[in-house]
Formats: structure tokens, sequence, C-alpha cells
């Protein structure tokens, strides 16, 4: 991961919340948002983990920061996680990812939420998560399954099967309940073009 594909994944993450990339949004986020602090570790770390001078300057420094930022914020992501750009913990504590875990751009995951992976027998593995994707509270999402670009996963939902693009789906186990997608409640997705607009 180079410096410039660092900076991109942080700013995308800060995009979502507020629809700014500002340094005034970051420091604010970064300030009073557990979840925003940990996001920024996270990727810290897997920006130093990329890159030997990292790894031998402030590797342990980074890792030490996320697991305080983890035990603050109640939010665990394996390293081999992974996890496309425009990030989102919209409330914290309660969450985990598995390291087999593969999620999208704009992701956008409440709290109590649980990315599972099965290390045997039927569904041995983890999710697939497409782009744009919400995943509501306290829902678990478990085994080697795809779920769609633009879906919407209810609370405390079990999700077990693959889910459609645009599906939206509620219950223990998850049933497919319409397919008007996530557009709803996942918010300020292109910051490909707000960037490209804001250096014009």
């Amino acid at each position: 991961m180079t410096f410039a594909e660092f900076k991109y994944l942080v700013k995308s993450d800060c995009f979502r919340e507020y629809g700014s990339s500002s340094w005034k949004t970051f420091l604010t986020r970064f300030r009073y948002c557990p979840g925003a602090r940990y996001t920024f570790y996270y990727r810290l770390t897997k920006f130093a983990d990329s890159n030997r001078a990292c790894r031998f300057l402030f590797r342990r420094i980074a890792y030490l920061l996320l697991h305080l930022a983890e035990a603050r914020a109640g939010i665990h992501v394996h390293s081999d996680a992974k996890i496309g750009p425009g990030l989102l913990f919209v409330h914290y504590g309660g969450i985990w990812i598995s390291g087999l875990a593969k999620i999208g751009a704009n992701c956008t995951i409440c709290q109590s939420v649980t990315i599972g992976g099965i290390s045997d027998g039927p569904g041995k593995g983890a999710p697939t998560i497409g782009d744009n994707v919400y995943v509501g509270p306290g829902a678990v999402v478990s085994g080697e399954i795809h779920i769609g670009n633009n879906a919407l996963i209810g609370a405390n939902s079990l999700i077990v099967s693959d889910v459609p693009d645009h599906g939206v789906v509620f219950g223990v186990p998850g049933k497919l309940f319409s397919k008007n997608g996530s557009s709803h409640f996942v918010h300020h997705i292109d910051y490909r073009n707000y960037e490209n607009s804001s250096e014009s």
C-alpha cells in the first residue's frame, strides 16, 4: 500500500459520515467518535504492514494504538480482513470481523455486528460483502456466502445464505423482504467524484 492509497482510504472513510473529508471534519470525528479512531488506526496498521520502512519505524506503535482503540470502541477487525474504502461504523461496541471476510466499498456497520467465518462443515469460510451494504444492529453474517451490492441486512438478523444485489433481508434465518436496497441508509458514497471536484 502506498501512502497515496492510505490517504485515500482514510479520507474516504471520513467522507462517509458527513460528506466531507476536510481536516476539520477528520479531527472532529477522531476526537469524538471511538469508531472513527479505530478505523483510522486499522488503516494505519495495514499501511505499516505493507511497507518495510514503516514496519521497522512504527509498526509496533501503530498496533499499540489500534489495541487501545479496540478496547475503547469494542471493535475487532482481524488484520487479514480485506475491506474497501468508505468504511463506516455508525455506532460501536460488540463488533467482530473475521480475517477471512472480504468487504467492498462504503460498508456501513452498526453496533453488535458479527461478520464471522465457519471453520468446518457446511458453509466453511467467511462472507464476501459487496459495495454500499448496510449491516444493521445485532446482525450476524456467517459462512462462505455472498452479500450483493446495495443490500440491507436488518437488525438482529442471522444471515447464512446469499443475498442478491439490492436485497433487503430480515429475520432468523434471514429472508428476502424486498429489493429496495440500502440507498436510504448508506449515504455519501461517491468520494472519488467529491475529491475530483474539490481539486478542480
